[in-house]
């Protein structure tokens, strides 16, 4: 079946640093964080091509640090695109010291590969050793969720808030995580 034009999903940024989301005639405006928001569900959901164009779009946003970036190679892992997973993370993580870049590509490729416990402990090592980083916070939150260690897993997602800029758009994606799990514990009672 083909795509048509009017099916298509688009995404940019506008002049005044909103984001604008597109599927076919619905159109939505969205603020940067509910723009990264959105592409983590989208995430969740198994849609990475999808979010592979939010993050995208989003990492284009200047002053906004590394976190649409990690994202966006987090995507490119999940297509099987590692060589464009590593270029990026290579290019967000220059100059640093420890070797950042190559623990968060391990994550992504062990975790694609279906590695997840061996993604899980390249994640935790990033998490202790780099607090400035919320996004891998979330991930391995999200990893947690997906093994059923629910207790992990809001932890992971609480201190990628407290990691995170106030009001930042991890945080935001951490949130919309914890109200999940809060609502499926009530759904469960």
């Amino acid at each position: 079946m083909a795509t048509t034009n009017k099916n298509r999903f688009q995404v940019a940024v506008d002049g005044d640093g909103t984001v604008l989301a597109r599927m076919g005639r619905k159109k939505r405006r969205l603020t940067y964080e509910a723009a990264f928001s959105f592409g983590h569900s989208l995430m969740e959901a198994g849609h990475y091509d999808l979010a592979l164009q939010v993050f995208s779009t989003l990492a284009t946003v200047p002053n906004r640090g590394p976190r649409a970036q990690v994202m966006e190679a987090r995507c490119r892992a999940e297509l099987d695109d590692f060589e464009t997973c590593k270029e990026i993370l290579e290019n967000v993580f220059d100059g640093e010291d420890q070797p950042i870049a190559e623990e968060l590509q391990s994550a992504f490729v062990h975790y694609k590969l279906g590695m997840t416990r061996e993604a899980m402990l390249a994640l935790r090592k990033v998490v202790k050793e780099h607090t400035d980083l919320p996004t891998a916070c979330l991930f391995l939150g999200d990893l947690f969720q997906e093994a059923g260690s629910w207790e992990k897993a809001a932890y992971c997602w609480k201190l990628a808030v407290q990691r995170d800029r106030r009001g930042g758009a991890v945080a935001k994606a951490a949130r919309g995580q914890l109200r999940r799990l809060v609502k499926r514990a009530e759904a469960g009672s």
